[in-house]
């Protein structure tokens, strides 16, 4: 077979996978719905985790507040300023780089982190009043209570320890005024930060209307002159009664008036009241939080607000990206792709699918090129998925597509080759948004079937990646008859948004200090 034969079949693959997506929508719903009859375990149903969170932010909280952001390869410590309204200021305070293999102790882990925060508490803080502190993980996390949860990472020292416990101690070790008040995943975080700047109301549109109420001037002030010669005395004495008469009509009359007046203030003011309680409402349902948060890139999970919150929290952590493809729906590159990922098990899961765009991409033009592919090629990780997708989204004269290929592949290209690349990062893009597309059909279908979503539909991404991506996972979702027939496409707003996950740790310190005595 020649190059462009290879191309061409790998492409068709692509193509047939994204007609054959939707397919998997059932096999997610039934995880979904038989993972959410109770609490995850630690070994290996990772699925629909509840987290501790009473209730959702208002978006007007307010306060400083520190997170601890835990990964695999390291520990991040911000600060988070909340200043109501949904707005937020986050500042990353350091970030310690650890390794698995040399780390035997995470308590020494986390005191690292505790005394980072120590350099930077206000100069006022005491131990007399604790400032609270909340933990994010890049890990499924599994809640046993309001503050206290477990991390599921089997090749991690911190593999089912409370991370609350450890944190705390290390606090303690440092003699600091912080206490730490919970912990929960990104995905979750995410969804928090959404929640805190979208449900917020505009007040501004609100105006009182002042109603000026005029009193009615007495017409009988008149005086005349005709007869003031003749009758001077007789005028004055008359005079001087209507005068009498006169201010104690006005008086009345003010007296009357201003009775009148505040009556209609006062009523027209219960009516504004009244009307701008049904806006209110009205603009709250409209402004509300997202149902769905997405993190994408390095990896993919998503939250979700449970329609039917109980006694564990209205959060629902979902480790959707661990769901395993079946095999039928898979290319020899996803083999490989999840092999080279992680050894011990070649099972491709929808993470791999959605998120490993520039692996597959690359893995691609090795088999289809062979022997004339660059050395480059055979290295893990030198395409990035956003170098894929311009790739992917380029027409013309593939000028980036040659650009990139000469400097970072070291790799000179014709203008056949680049026009097969960019249909192969095509298919590859095409394909990751088709399994996205499927997540959120299965996912709303869940909350479909527990309520009754008879408005739109917020679902929040937090990405790196272009537009482009997002806007092709909107054309297939117009393109689905659930959506056309169950929810409508005019429901659904898919947006974009950065940084949700530091914003979110901070709104979840908030959320835990204010209700974690009610919990």
């Amino acid at each position: 077979m020649t190059v462009t034969d290879r191309a061409i079949s790998y492409i068709q693959y692509f193509k047939d996978q994204v007609e054959e997506a939707m397919e998997n929508k059932a096999g997610l719903l039934q995880c979904i719905t038989s993972a959410r009859g109770g609490q995850a375990s630690l070994n290996g149903a990772e699925f629909m985790n509840d987290t501790f969170i009473n209730t959702m932010p208002t978006g007007e909280e307010v306060g400083m507040y520190f997170a601890v952001l835990w990964s695999r390869d390291g520990i991040k410590t911000i600060r988070g300023d909340l200043f109501g309204g949904g707005r937020i200021r986050v500042e990353g305070l350091s970030e310690t780089q650890t390794s698995r293999r040399n780390e035997t102790n995470c308590a020494t882990f986390f005191r690292r982190a505790a005394e980072t925060l120590g350099r930077n508490l206000p100069p006022n803080a005491t131990l007399n009043e604790m400032l609270p502190v909340a933990v994010v993980a890049s890990l499924p996390v599994c809640s046993t209570s309001v503050k206290s949860a477990m991390v599921y990472a089997p090749d991690h020292p911190i593999n089912g320890l409370d991370i609350t416990t450890v944190l705390d101690l290390a606090l303690e070790d440092c003699l600091l005024p912080v206490k730490c008040v919970g912990v929960c995943n990104d995905a979750v975080a995410s969804l928090l930060a959404s929640w805190y700047q979208r449900n917020t109301l505009d007040q501004n549109s609100n105006h009182n209307v002042n109603i000026n109420h005029h009193a009615n001037a007495d017409a009988n002030g008149k005086h005349t002159r005709e007869n003031q010669q003749r009758h001077e005395g007789q005028q004055r004495h008359e005079g001087q009664q209507r005068h009498e008469g006169q201010q104690r009509h006005e008086e009345q009359q003010r007296h009357e008036g201003q009775r009148r007046h505040e009556e209609q203030q006062r009523h027209e003011g219960q009516r504004r009241h009244e009307g701008q309680r049904r806006r209110s409402q009205h603009e709250k349902e409209r402004t509300r939080g997202a149902d769905i948060a997405v993190l994408i890139d390095p990896g993919f999970n998503v939250s979700l607000k449970d329609p039917n919150p109980g006694s564990r929290g209205c959060v629902i952590n979902t480790e959707i990206g661990r769901y395993s493809i079946e095999d039928r729906y898979l290319t020899d590159l996803d083999y490989i792709d999840a092999y080279e990922t992680n050894p011990k098990s070649a099972s491709a899961t929808l993470e791999h699918m959605i998120v490993h765009i520039g692996e597959v991409f690359r893995l691609a033009i090795r088999f289809v090129w062979q022997e004339s592919s660059p050395i480059s090629v055979r290295r893990r990780g030198v395409i990035s998925n956003k170098e894929a997708l311009r790739i992917a989204s380029e027409t013309g004269n593939f000028e980036y597509s040659r650009s990139f290929c000469s400097k970072r592949l070291h790799w000179e290209t014709t203008k056949t080759d680049r026009k097969l690349l960019q249909s192969l990062a095509l298919g590859a893009a095409q394909r990751s948004a088709a399994y996205f597309s499927c997540t959120l059909v299965a996912l709303l279908s869940y909350l479909q079937m527990d309520c009754q979503l008879n408005r739109q539909i917020y679902i929040t991404v937090d990405s790196s990646w272009d537009g482009w991506w997002l806007n092709f996972v909107n054309h297939l979702l117009s393109r689905t008859s659930y959506f056309r027939q169950s929810v409508g496409v005019g429901k659904l707003r898919l947006h974009q948004v950065t940084d949700s996950v530091r914003k979110g740790a901070a709104v979840f310190a908030a959320r835990r200090e204010i209700f974690q005595e009610k919990c």
